[in-house]
């Protein structure tokens, strides 16, 4: 009976000290990636109006825009996708804030990070649409944003 309980023992130390060691393991590989700092680099400029108009009530838009970025930065060993978007803040009709994606795109690793796009349009997709007649002259804010997926 001893030399059962000392088999035990030993096994239960051993399991405990790999476990420790795992969980440890996963610990410091976890805060590689919480120091990673991303510094994008992002140019955005509307190139200009092509159309606008009423639709049912609501005003309508469609612009062209260049976009220039260095998302690379945006990567690590942990990053395999980035959901890339531009988006148009305005205030509408009853003083809310309007959120509207105009343009987006999912980018593929490190090297699918630069992105160079003189001509970039707002169409069908996503038409930049404003609740009744008051996107003429509105202030605009124009984001590009990005989610790690």
């Amino acid at each position: 009976g001893r030399a059962m309980h000392n088999a035990l023992a030993r096994l239960n130390a051993l399991a405990t000290l790999a476990v420790s060691v795992l969980g440890g393991m996963c610990l410091l590989t976890t805060s590689t990636d919480l120091l990673h700092m991303a510094r994008p680099e992002v140019a955005l400029a509307v190139e200009s109006v092509d159309h606008f108009m009423s639709y049912v009530h609501d005003d309508q838009a469609y612009m062209s825009l260049s976009l220039q970025a260095d998302l690379s930065s945006c990567f690590s060993w942990n990053t395999k996708l980035l959901f890339v978007y531009v988006m148009a803040e305005f205030e509408n009709e009853d003083d809310e804030r309007a959120q509207v994606f105009l343009w987006d795109k999912i980018v593929e690793g490190r090297e699918g990070g630069r992105l160079d796009i003189p001509l970039l349009r707002n169409r069908m997709d996503y038409p930049l649409v404003g609740r009744g007649q008051h996107l003429r002259g509105q202030d605009m804010k124009l984001t590009v944003g990005g989610q790690v997926v």
